[in-house]
Order: C-alpha cells, then structure tokens, then sequence
C-alpha cells in the first residue's frame, strides 16, 4: 500500500515584524503533478514528509529553533488559515492550499508572562447595567492580540467576571486602545453586576 507523502521545501522564512511579535509564515499547495502530495514551503531545500504527518511535526521540521510547540499553541500565536490550530492535525485533514502561522510573542518565551501587567481588580470603575468601563495600563493589548491568548484587557475582565468561563459573560469592546496607550475604556456587557 502506497502512503501519500508531503515534499517539504524549506525555504528561509518570512519574517517581518507585526506590533508586538515576529511572524513566521509558511504555506501548503497542492502539488500541480501529484494528488497525493502536497507542497510545504519554507526554504530553498526539499523534504519529504507523510501527509499523515501532524501539525507538530510540521512545526518541528520547519522551525527547529523553537521547541516547547505545546506550550506555544496554549499560549496562542498559531494559526492555520486564520484559525487557531490544533498540533495534531493531519496534513491529510487541512484544506490546501493552506496559510501556517506563528507569531512570537514579545520578548524571550521564558519571561512572557512577566512582560504584560498583571490584573488588578481596582482597575474596574464602573459595572452596572450592561456598561463596563475600566482602566487599561500602559503596555496591555485591549483585545487579545494573535501573538498570545492570555494577557490583555478583554481576557483579564473576562476572567474575573467568570472565573469558571460557565456564565459565558460577554464583553464588547466598541472600541480600543492601542498595547502602547494607556486610559479609560467603555464597554458592554451582556449581564449587571
């Protein structure tokens, strides 16, 4: 029985910077010649690799650099077609021609957590009624950014309101602050105090 297999062209990435983190970015196409085969493209050499082949191995083979690939997609920044991917996803199961994505997070992985204020309940000034307005320091995404899933504004009231995430309580921000601006936001909620 033959096995399909994904020729695997390393190429040097693409990298450029986005506001607060380094994106990488690969792509897989369907092989104009081959049904079976599926074309990864990163770099200027080829490898071959089994369309059984999960998203971690993929990863792994593409960018040897980082390691910790299940911290990296709890933490957030890794993508397939612009949505939030799953490491053991078969190459067999991804719609191709397909988009990979990781962005970095700021600053060295160990010290990600230190790098984004930490929550303080005294930045919430007033909840009633559906309204929500709250302060945003300085250096903390309003919304969650694509680089990383846990530190911004919109997670850090999401779980103190709902700690347990079983309310579901919606926040909705009609508008935002810049990561580098810190002040006063307004928003809505789906439930009262």
């Amino acid at each position: 029985m033959d096995i399909p297999w994904l020729d695997l062209i390393v190429d040097e990435p693409r990298i450029r910077a986005c506001l607060d983190s380094t994106l990488h970015i690969s792509e897989l196409r369907q092989d104009p010649h081959d049904s079976h085969v599926a074309l990864l493209v990163l770099s200027h050499s080829t490898r071959r690799v089994n369309l059984a082949s999960s998203i971690l191995d993929v990863l792994q083979l593409s960018f040897p650099r980082f390691d910790n690939w299940h911290s990296r997609s709890v933490y957030g920044g890794l993508f397939v077609n612009g949505r939030p991917m799953s490491l053991d996803l078969t190459l067999s199961h991804v719609p191709l021609p397909a988009r990979l994505e990781y962005y970095e997070p700021r600053g060295p992985w160990e010290n990600r957590h230190s790098i984004y204020p930490k929550f303080d309940p005294n930045w919430i000034i007033y909840h009633q009624h559906g309204l929500l307005i709250a302060f945003k320091p300085f250096d903390l995404p309003t919304k969650v950014p694509k680089n990383q899933n846990h530190h911004s504004l919109q997670t850090y009231l999401g779980k103190y309101f709902d700690p347990e995430g079983v309310r579901k309580q919606t926040i909705h921000f009609p508008s935002r602050l810049d990561s580098s601006t810190g002040g006063i936001v307004a928003m809505s909620t789906n439930q009262g105090s």
